[in-house]
């Protein structure tokens, strides 16, 4: 994980809101969000992955700790930061933490986090086994 994204999640983490950053002329826009899920880490790539594609990001990529993806004007990506021994059965869980840059607005930025949020849902483990 970039030492931007390790910044940029444990700022939305540690807010416990969203936060958004103005752009100035020379920068994107940004906009920030978590959730906490009631899935292990090991499952939160793949969620996020689905999410990023059900929310009509195109070139969807993943690794292990999330996914992402682009629209024309916004760049959008799901990181899942593990929670040790704090998920369902006592594995480690996660917060994903969504994260969305624009060269438009930080109003373009706040819709796609949304987006993918909403594509995210609220995903649960139903068997330990």
């Amino acid at each position: 994980m970039s030492k931007l994204a390790i910044v940029l999640a444990v700022a939305g983490i540690a807010t416990g809101m969203t936060v958004p950053f103005e752009a100035a002329n020379a920068f994107p826009a940004l906009w920030l969000d978590r959730k906490q899920l009631r899935i292990p880490m090991g499952h939160c790539a793949g969620a996020a992955f689905e999410a990023v594609k059900k929310a009509g990001l195109r070139e969807a990529n993943k690794d292990a700790e999330g996914a992402g993806g682009t629209t024309a004007s916004v760049r959008g990506t799901i990181r899942c930061v593990r929670l040790p021994r704090a998920g369902p059965c006592n594995a480690d869980g996660a917060t994903a933490v969504f994260i969305a840059t624009s060269d438009r607005s930080v109003q373009d930025a706040k819709d796609i986090v949304q987006r993918m949020s909403r594509a995210l849902g609220d995903p649960v483990l139903f068997d330990c086994n």
